[in-house]
C-alpha cells in the first residue's frame, strides 16, 4: 500500500526536524507509532539511509513511523536551558512522542536505534511509559565465558594461531591501558566498547522492570565486534537464571556489519525489526 512523507516541524521554539511516514488512505488511529532516533551524528536519513527504507517498510505495515534528529543533529537544535547531554535526549525523544500523539492520535510507542540510537531507545524506556517496544541494534555488550574462547578459536582459523593469540595481547593491552595509565575517560570510552553499556547488574534490574511492564524487548548484535559478541547464545549464557531472559529475543546476524553498508545487510536487519514489529501492527 502507498505511503506519505510529511516534514515535521516541533518541540519548544519549532527546535526539532523530522520526517513521519504512514501508509495512505489510513483513517483509524493504530496500535503504535514507530520512533527513530539518529545513529550517532547521522542524521535522520541513518547510515547508508536505512531509516527511509525502514520508516516506508513499517509504514506500509499499518506503523506510522518518525524519523527525527535530536537536539544539536542533523537540522534539530538547542533551546532552552542547559543541561546534561543524557537529559537533553531525553526531553527530544518526548518531543517526538508528544508529536506522534498530536498528529496521528497514538498514545504507545515502539522505538527503533542503531548503536548510540539504541541506548536513547533503551534509556527512554525506562523513563516514559509510552514506550511498549525497542528494538536495540549493537547495543549493549556483556561477555559470557565462552565469548573470549570463541572469539579466538574462530580467528586462529582465519589468521592461524599464533596471529591470533598477538591480536588477543594488544586487545587486552587497548582494554586495559586507558585505565592503567591514567588515560583520558573519553577515549577509555572509545576504545573499549564494556565502558558504554551500564553495569551489568543495574542493566539486569532494568530489563526485569521493562519486561514487568510489558515491553517488548529485541537485541540484535552484528559481526562488526566478534571480541564483544562472538557467539549466537552469547546474551542467554551471558544472562543464564535471569527471570527476563525467557521473555526477551535476542539474535546474532554475523554477516551484518555496524553501519549495514551493504543492500544484503539492510535488507536482513530490515526484515528482523519487521519481524519484531509485526507484533505490534494493525490486525
Amino acid at each position: 500500500m502507498p505511503v506519505h512523507e510529511e516534514a515535521q516541524v516541533f518541540g519548544p521554539e519549532g527546535s526539532h526536524v523530522g520526517i513521519l511516514t504512514r501508509r495512505d488512505g489510513d483513517s483509524a488511529v493504530p496500535p503504535v507509532a514507530c520512533v527513530i532516533p539518529n545513529a550517532g551524528l547521522i542524521y535522520r536519513i541513518g547510515p547508508r539511509r536505512f531509516s527511509v527504507k525502514l520508516a516506508r517498510a513499517l509504514a506500509e505495515a499499518g506503523i506510522p513511523t518518525l524519523r527525527f534528529d535530536l537536539a544539536g543533529v542533523g537540522d534539530s537544535k538547542y533551546v532552552g536551558e542547559s543541561s546534561s547531554a543524557r537529559e537533553r535526549i531525553l526531553a527530544s525523544m518526548r518531543c517526538a512522542f508528544d508529536q506522534l500523539e498530536r498528529t496521528t492520535g497514538v498514545r504507545r510507542f515502539i522505538v527503533m536505534g542503531i548503536c548510540s540510537g539504541a541506548v536513547n531507545a533503551y534509556r527512554i524506556a525506562t523513563v516514559d511509559e509510552r514506550v511498549v517496544g525497542v528494538f536495540m541494534y549493537d547495543k549493549f555488550y556483556y561477555r559470557s565465558r565462552w565469548t573470549t574462547p570463541v572469539y579466538l578459536a574462530k580467528r586462529a582459523w582465519v589468521v592461524g594461531p599464533g596471529r591470533a593469540v598477538v591480536a588477543a595481547l594488544r586487545a587486552l593491552g587497548r582494554r586495559l591501558g586507558p585505565k592503567a595509565q591514567g588515560g583520558e575517560p573519553s577515549m577509555a570510552a572509545f576504545a573499549n566498547l564494556d565502558a558504554e553499556s551500564p553495569p551489568k547488574d543495574e542493566f539486569v534490574a532494568d530489563v526485569n522492570k521493562l519486561v514487568e511492564r510489558g515491553v517488548k524487548l529485541s537485541f540484535v548484535y552484528g559481526g562488526s565486534f566478534p571480541a564483544y559478541y562472538s557467539y549466537a547464545q552469547q546474551f542467554r549464557d551471558a544472562f543464564a537464571g535471569e527471570p527476563f531472559l525467557a521473555k526477551v529475543e535476542y539474535r546474532h546476524l554475523p554477516t551484518l556489519d555496524h553501519m549495514v553498508s551493504s543492500l544484503d545487510a539492510q535488507r536482513t536487519l530490515q526484515s528482523a525489526v519487521l519481524e519484531w514489529a509485526a507484533g505490534f501492527a494493525p490486525r
